[in-house]
């Protein structure tokens, strides 16, 4: 988990880096992006690890911060989307190329 987009881009390739840059800023606006506290990359993982990875995260994050996270399992959506119900945490999610992002806010 990082907590500076320019570090978690960082990690990234020049071609992800710029997707997943035009994925963010398809849904957030640039103050909206300011305020996200933590990057968590989960693409490529199959599920339960999205969720799991989230659940280790949040556990670190104090209340009003938010975690955006990556993932490319299409069952993440319903388990972080129930999770986040249960827990009375906000999410918003949506969709770019084959990448969901999900931000939730503890």
């Amino acid at each position: 988990m990082l907590s500076c987009l320019d570090d978690f881009l960082a990690t990234l390739d020049e071609v992800d880096g710029t997707v997943i840059k035009m994925g963010l800023s398809s849904a957030l606006g640039e103050q909206e992006l300011m305020a996200v506290h933590y990057f968590l990359d989960a693409r490529h993982v199959s599920c339960p690890m999205p969720l799991l990875r989230a659940k280790v995260a949040l556990k670190t994050m104090s209340e009003g911060e938010s975690l955006c996270l990556l993932a490319t399992d299409r069952h993440s959506q319903t388990d972080l989307m129930a999770y986040c119900q249960k827990n009375m945490l906000d999410i918003r999610m949506w969709q770019h190329e084959v990448v969901f992002y999900f931000v939730i806010t503890k």
